[in-house]
């Protein structure tokens, strides 16, 4: 198999030369044999949108939700576009979001693909990177303070943000049916994002990827492979597309291409950036952003929230293996970093004081 040579870091200089000369080799090979050479190196797949976003949403299915997964409201003053990037605990944002709409939640997470009741209200599923990668074709990021990158006065007024998402095209076009159709329709667009240690996504990405019962071992390098040897791989094949990209560096691919634009997309375009290690405090945040009060935010216990946590099948951190990771995340490390100052000053400025916001936090702790 193509993922049966093994990356070994205690190999003597000559040993690992044979070793990356052998690698190269049989990358090589798989480029000349084609795509399905090429998917035993390097294709991970995960569970599809694609199936799931086709199907209609029935009459009616909106009244049949799981009570943990509902939330009354009269209306939606605001519509979610949230940046869903993999292995941030983006699936319970988007719980969240989906309940605060007064839609079915596949509407709102398949950005309108699929069939709806109505006009659609948000996007929050992967889609938005679709959506995203399209409108930074168009937007090169200015700050108005260069020298506070997180001062608030540099977010772009919510006019010029809409005009960015409405002039989305292309691929991205099917997905944008819930942006409103002028910056005084009903329904402003939240737009938000969550980033995690990029050191604990990428290896939340190989642990979820050695459980997924979907991808057989012949198709997934991680169930073959240590984590060590599978951080390796990405560097021994030399890729920056596919797979690798979003290992390495989710956080400047999505967001434009490099750190430095990463970060002003970050400061100028985003109303809440949360942080995948306080969450609790996301959460109500953008509970209160939407109009909502956080004891609208869905059950804390529920399944919805809790049922992607892999925490249990991880492995404690080698030394080797942080420092091999640092390396590899090192891009995403620095827009991660500029992510935390933001959002504590983004978060503190939409509660006014941090006695108002711990209160928050702790009210919608103790549901747990």
């Amino acid at each position: 198999r193509l993922t049966s040579i093994r990356w070994n870091p205690l190999l003597r200089p000559t040993q690992r030369n044979i070793h990356f000369a052998m690698a190269r080799l049989i990358f090589v090979v798989a480029l000349v044999s084609g795509p399905p050479a090429l998917g035993l190196l390097v294709r991970e797949p995960e569970p599809s949108e694609e199936g799931f976003c086709s199907i209609p949403i029935e009459t009616g299915a909106l009244d049949a939700l799981a009570p943990s997964t509902q939330v009354a409201a009269n209306s939606t003053s605001f519509r979610p576009f949230f940046l869903k990037a993999h292995k941030v605990g983006g699936t319970t944002v988007m719980v969240a979001l989906n309940a605060f709409v007064d839609q079915h939640p596949r509407c709102t997470q398949c950005c309108g693909q699929t069939v709806c009741q109505g006009q659609p209200l948000g996007c929050t599923g992967h889609k938005s990177l679709v959506v995203m990668a399209e409108l930074l074709r168009h937007f090169e990021p200015r700050l108005q303070l260069e020298s506070d990158p997180t001062e608030p006065q540099n977010l772009l007024p919510y006019e010029e943000r809409h005009a960015l998402l409405s002039s989305v095209t292309g691929k991205a076009e099917e997905y944008t049916s819930w942006i409103p159709s002028s910056p005084e329709s009903e329904g402003r667009v939240l737009i938000l994002t969550v980033l995690r240690d990029p050191r604990e996504r990428l290896r939340s990405k190989y642990y979820f990827n050695r459980e997924m019962k979907s991808c057989p071992p012949s198709h997934c390098a991680a169930k073959n492979m240590t984590f060590l040897e599978w951080m390796q791989m990405d560097k021994v094949a030399g890729l920056k597309s596919g797979r690798s990209l979003e290992s390495c560096c989710e956080y400047t691919s999505m967001l434009g291409g490099s750190t430095e634009k990463a970060k002003n997309v970050l400061a100028t375009f985003f109303d809440v950036v949360g942080i995948t290690e306080t969450m609790d405090e996301f959460l109500v945040t953008a509970a209160r952003a939407m109009g909502k009060p956080p004891s609208q935010l869905p059950d804390p216990s529920s399944p919805e929230f809790t049922e992607r946590d892999n925490s249990d099948n991880k492995e404690p951190w080698t030394e080797e293996e942080r420092r091999a990771a640092e390396e590899l995340v090192s891009d995403d490390l620095e827009v991660y970093q500029f992510a935390q100052d933001l959002s504590t000053r983004r978060i503190l400025q939409m509660w006014d004081s941090q006695e108002k916001l711990e209160e928050a936090v702790q009210g919608y702790r103790a549901r747990r």
